[in-house]
């Protein structure tokens, strides 16, 4: 039957619809299972609303219990836009302009994002320019390899591991006078020591990560809490350095989507911001680590993502 009438063609696919819903509900009460029927009755609400529902009221549990499955379900919700924090907990957040206490940010004070109410993690906004990017990108990129997990007793060894997936290199004052002016800049904010040509930190780290990208979640302090085999085989620049107080993280470039720095204890995102970075502490005022500093980095969809950081015994890390 055909006709030209658009209401009656409506009315027709209407009546369709709901006669494979009658059937299709009807096959689910007879007890026939199949992989073209939804587990779930479809008269009340379609399979896309019914997933969507299953989504709005997912409860996702946060803090220092969470067993490595809780984990890994929260750093994948993270992943995907969903919200993990209460709106209260929101509501608490701000965003202020501070001078830092420094005559340097008098006439341009630093803008800061707070993330967290649990855990000291901050986004800085706007502390690169795009010069100060591309010489950063010039730098790196003769120098880029496959990024390691570290594992031996010298920094450059390493296990090539599907859990980071990202091209780094390292580089810091000699390289270039911007690595000065920039750890000039990181101790103006964070009120640390900087300089890794007397160890006050270790080099800048710079990141890329292209698509599907990632690094799966993990704490960057290495030294407290290890037990002493561990000590026998582990870096001895560490060592001398001490262990990572705090991550100093900028990012080089946006990323389309993806690429988020997910906390998933604390239910805590950070979206890449070209020329912004994170901050968070590592450790304790006590010297003790900081375990709600667990996070990773969420992979890239679509787009590539820069970055750098640096840390601080300082950690600083770029990404881009």
């Amino acid at each position: 039957m055909t006709t030209n009438n658009p209401r009656s063609t409506t009315d027709l696919a209407q009546n369709l619809l709901l006669l494979a819903e009658r059937e299709h509900d009807q096959k689910l009460k007879n007890g026939i299972l199949s992989d073209y029927l939804h587990p779930l009755p479809v008269s009340k609400k379609t399979a896309r609303l019914q997933r969507e529902d299953k989504i709005l009221n997912r409860r996702f549990a946060l803090g220092k219990h969470l067993t490595a499955y809780q984990e890994l379900e929260n750093f994948k919700a993270l992943c995907r836009g969903e919200q993990l924090m209460s709106e209260q907990e929101q509501a608490k957040l701000k965003c202020w302009l501070d001078t830092r206490k420094n005559p340097y940010f008098f006439l341009m004070p630093v803008k800061v994002e707070e993330n967290s109410g649990v855990l000291n993690l901050y986004t800085f906004h706007g502390i690169l320019t795009e010069n100060e990017i591309a010489i950063i990108k010039s730098i790196a990129k003769p120098k880029l390899n496959r990024a390691r997990v570290q594992s031996g007793s010298n920094k450059e060894d390493g296990n090539v591991s599907n859990q980071r997936t990202s091209k780094v290199s390292w580089t810091d004052e000699n390289d270039h006078l911007l690595m000065l002016k920039l750890a000039t800049r990181i101790s103006r904010i964070t009120g640390l020591r900087t300089d890794s040509r007397i160890g006050d930190s270790e080099k800048f780290q710079v990141a890329n990560y292209g698509l599907g990208g990632h690094y799966s979640p993990h704490t960057d302090f290495l030294i407290t809490g290890k037990s002493a085999a561990e000590f026998k085989n582990m870096n001895q620049e560490f060592l001398v350095l001490g262990d990572r107080i705090a991550t100093f993280m900028f990012y080089l470039s946006d990323v389309e989507i993806g690429g988020f720095t997910s906390f998933p204890r604390i239910g805590a995102v950070i979206r890449p911001s070209e020329g912004s970075a994170a901050f968070w502490y590592n450790l304790k005022r006590s010297g003790k680590a900081d375990i709600m500093s667990y996070h990773g980095a969420c992979p890239v969809v679509l787009g590539n993502k820069w970055g750098s950081h640096n840390d601080s015994s300082i950690s600083v890390c770029f990404t881009y």
